[in-house]
């Protein structure tokens, strides 16, 4: 059986039910809607360089960075907006909240009364929610702007905002009826919509600002394949390299301030490649001089790491970077690398690599060096000739050296009484041919020329003063019936 009171509420839960039914859409007017609302982040997330990352850090948001709320429901009761801050953030201990941080921007045919602070937005708290009061039903979708005016400051508790990525602090935005507690637009669908506020950022700027380049002169007898005179003990032959190390523009500190390296930050330069013959690397910003030993253990690794502070007084602007070499070593052409790493005495989770390993130099012959990699030297029994093109506009000295070819893993040795045999010209859009047995005769070698092997098998080296030059060699016996095929020379 029903009471008295049973069966009345029975009854006015019916007619409500009916009236809904009847009214249909009128009544989302009174109750809200299930259509989702739409949060975007609008303003520019405030930027900060993630190398001031770490737990407990504190962050400013300032009233350019903002978020709107697009409501898709017609309002015509008061309700809340909550804004929640995630991934462990909370707010700090003042730049808290205010009530006039909500406003109203797009009317929606409505008018609302005061904004007020309901709950939250507290130190500690990582929640805020306002109360917004409609004295005039909405006829659209209105739009709310949350907007830090006066800024806001957040505690990074667990350093989520450090690292070596771009990461976010982001927020969630979620509108409640005041006399239920129940969301109102997306009840159904999507929750709360997510915007970002905060944006951590690389703050380096770094690269190679300036590619360096320098020539092996391979045609003059006393620098040979060298950089420099020989005899000389150091030389700088390549400081046209540079390297930019910098804060990045717009990035901000912890107070806000444009980033700013540390003097306890540290930048690790790594120069790559074949260090033979390189005695130091020198970061040489004005006064504040750097210079990089190279040891024999590091020609044999292969690399060799400089160490710059962060205060260094050259960081801010391209620097140049000197490469010594000894000047009694023979250079081979070749391509250094420079790689850039930070670490950051406050948090080692922010190291970072800067630059990978990009060319920092390139060194080059000023001419081509060609590779006859068999001839023979019994000049009772064979002959050996060379041929050398020579495409370039114009003509191009020649030098000559002659190896032992060994055999059994013994040593090559040079052939002769010079390390610089003989010169030749060849001219320009034209061809040579060189014979073995003059050459022979200009090193004073008696013919015929055995060598270590009873064979007189060896190779010969030519550097010629043009770009792009070719050439082959061909040896054939005295009886010329017994031919090796032409073999081009490599370089």
């Amino acid at each position: 059986m029903f009471s008295r009171n049973t069966w009345r509420d029975t009854v006015k839960h019916s007619r409500i039910l009916s009236l809904a039914f009847c009214f249909g859409v009128a009544f989302l007017l009174l109750a809200g809607s299930a259509l989702a609302g739409t949060t975007t982040g609008l303003g520019t997330p405030t930027k900060y360089a993630l190398q001031v990352g770490q737990a407990g850090a504190v962050y400013s948001i300032t009233a350019g960075t903002y978020v709107d709320r697009l409501m898709n429901v017609a309002r015509s009761q008061n309700f809340f907006i909550q804004l929640d801050l995630q991934s462990g953030f909370t707010f700090g201990a003042s730049g808290l909240p205010l009530a006039g941080d909500v406003t109203l921007t797009v009317a929606g045919g409505g008018v609302i009364g005061s904004i007020s602070i309901f709950s939250g937005g507290t130190a500690g708290s990582s929640a805020v929610r306002w109360q917004v009061p409609v004295t005039t039903a909405f006829s659209t979708a209105p739009t709310f702007r949350i907007n830090p005016t006066t800024g806001w400051n957040i505690v990074d508790g667990s350093g989520y905002l450090s690292g070596t990525s771009t990461k976010y602090m982001e927020v969630t935005v979620t509108t409640y009826d005041v006399n239920t507690g129940t969301q109102f637009d997306g009840v159904s669908t999507v929750a709360a919509d997510t915007a970002r506020m905060i944006q951590a950022v690389d703050g380096v700027d770094s690269g190679i600002a300036t590619l360096g380049a320098a020539t092996i002169n391979i045609v003059s007898p006393d620098l040979r394949k060298k950089f420099v005179v020989a005899g000389l003990v150091t030389a700088t032959k390549d400081a046209s390299s540079a390297l930019k190390l910098q804060p990045k523009a717009g990035i901000n500190g912890l107070t806000m301030a444009g980033y700013a390296f540390a003097a306890a930050d540290q930048f690790t330069i790594t120069f790559a490649g074949n260090l033979t013959g390189i005695s130091s690397f020198v970061w040489a910003p004005g006064a504040n001089v750097i210079t990089k030993t190279v040891s024999s253990s590091d020609v044999t690794a292969g690399y060799v790491a400089l160490v710059v502070p962060g205060n260094n007084g050259g960081l801010g602007a391209s620097v140049a970077i000197a490469i010594n070499v000894s000047g009694t070593t023979a250079l081979d052409s070749r391509t250094l690398t420079a790689k850039v790493d930070t670490s950051i005495a406050a948090n080692s989770a922010n190291n970072n690599t800067e630059l990978a390993a990009a060319n920092l130099t390139a060194w080059t012959y000023n001419g081509t060096i060609l590779i006859a990699n068999y001839a023979n030297t019994n000049t009772n029994s064979w002959r050996t000739r060379f041929y050398i093109w020579n495409p370039s506009g114009a003509q191009a000295p020649i030098l000559v050296r002659v190896f032992t070819l060994p055999i059994n893993g013994s040593a090559s040795t040079l052939v002769g009484s010079a390390q610089l045999v003989y010169s030749y010209t060849v001219a320009a859009a034209s061809g040579i041919t060189i014979k073995l047995e003059d050459i022979l005769t200009q090193l004073s070698v008696t013919m015929p020329y055995l060598g270590p092997d009873g064979n007189g098998n060896v190779y010969v080296e030519f550097a010629v003063g043009a770009a792009s030059v070719t050439g082959w060699t061909q040896t054939f016996d005295l009886t010329a019936v017994n031919f090796m095929g032409m073999v081009q020379m490599h370089n």
